[in-house]
């Protein structure tokens, strides 16, 4: 009897280990450092996903995009940089149907200069915003929470 539940335990454990091991392979992350100015401009739009920004003292934006879920090979985030706008679209490549049953779950976590202005739209997500001094311009679809901490 207590060689069968060693077995059950071990598998148990064995299962957990292959969830955790397929789970991290699925998701995908991007990572990216811009030098920017502060009083430059952030769009940011995105066909899915919450929108994080937060701000420190330095000359640079901090981009981390979290993908993971269905569909998230189909979606496709670009970051480029034209003057003084920092330009972030995220697209599901792939829509099916209506509203995002198909999307994956996409998070984005912006650190930027405290002086700097943005214009943020997510078709699906939340959207946050600490100490920032700037033009805001903020939509979110879905009823979803927008909240800002301004200086």
């Amino acid at each position: 009897m207590k060689s069968i539940l060693l077995i059950t335990n071990k598998l148990h454990v064995a299962l957990f280990v292959l969830f955790l091991f397929l789970f991290t392979i699925y998701a995908k992350q991007i990572n990216k450092i811009i030098d920017v100015s502060a009083g430059d401009i952030l769009n940011l739009r995105t066909d899915t996903g919450s929108i994080e920004i937060d701000t420190h003292k330095k000359n640079t934006a901090i981009i981390e995009v979290n993908i993971n879920g269905q569909n998230e090979e189909q979606f496709k985030v670009t970051i480029e940089q034209i003057n003084k706008e920092l330009i972030v679209v995220g697209e599901n490549k792939e829509k099916k149907g209506w509203g995002n049953w198909n999307n994956p779950k996409v998070k984005y976590l912006i650190t930027l200069p405290q002086r700097f202005s943005v214009e943020l739209k997510t078709a699906g997500g939340s959207i946050g915003i600490e100490d920032m001094f700037g033009d805001i311009k903020a939509d979110t679809s879905g009823g979803a929470e927008f909240r800002a901490t301004l200086m």
